[in-house]
């Protein structure tokens, strides 16, 4: 599996942006058509998200990579505007069925929403497992070679064994490392 370059990754990012820039516009028509009520009780809202929505397009284009969090904020942006379309529905709405029906089609957004999120938690544990097994091989293949060098020279010792403490020492940060972008995936993956 190859892995997309980073101006590949930041282009798709920019596109979903623009498509959320594209439905909050259209929620901004219809507050702008709407009653004077409607008007007021919404046009905060959507300034909110529309400088959200701004910010986040204008740093994204300017990265030289994608950064950490940046699908996470734009599916943020994506919720903010399906939470607005779902309350501008319930105030404009008069029938109950057809209430009902763009409950439902937000209830199946949701669910989507949640089964994508599920599976980013999988691959999220997939890949702390293979850096902990990759960890875990450096530190018995670092043990060998100290216990090898131990062996072979009772002189040099001393040495060894500071070499050892300092291999041990970086793959415990390392290890530390890969634990909390761990707990940070899925951190990430319950606020989503």
């Amino acid at each position: 599996m190859t892995t997309p370059a980073p101006e590949s990754l930041r282009d798709q990012l920019v596109a979903e942006i623009d498509l959320v820039n594209e439905r909050l516009q259209t929620v901004q028509s219809r507050i702008a058509a709407g009653s004077a009520e409607l008007r007021e009780r919404f046009e905060g809202r959507t300034a909110q998200i529309a400088e959200r929505a701004e910010q986040l397009a204008a740093t994204t284009k300017d990265w030289m990579a994608v950064k950490v969090g940046s699908a996470g904020a734009i599916d943020d942006l994506g919720d903010a505007v399906d939470a607005i379309e779902a309350d501008l529905d319930v105030a404009e709405e008069t029938s109950i069925d057809r209430y009902r029906s763009r409950v439902d089609r937000q209830l199946r957004v949701w669910r989507s929403r949640a089964e994508r999120l599920r599976v980013q938690e999988a691959l999220a544990e997939l890949e702390l497992r293979d850096d902990l097994a990759a960890v875990s091989r450096r530190l018995r293949d670092a043990r060998s070679r100290a216990l090898v060098d131990l062996r072979r020279t009772g002189a040099d010792a001393k040495e060894t064994v500071i070499d050892l403490r300092d291999d041990l020492e970086e793959l415990l940060r390392d290890a530390r490392r890969v634990v909390d972008r761990a707990v940070d995936a899925l951190i990430e993956g319950d606020r989503d």
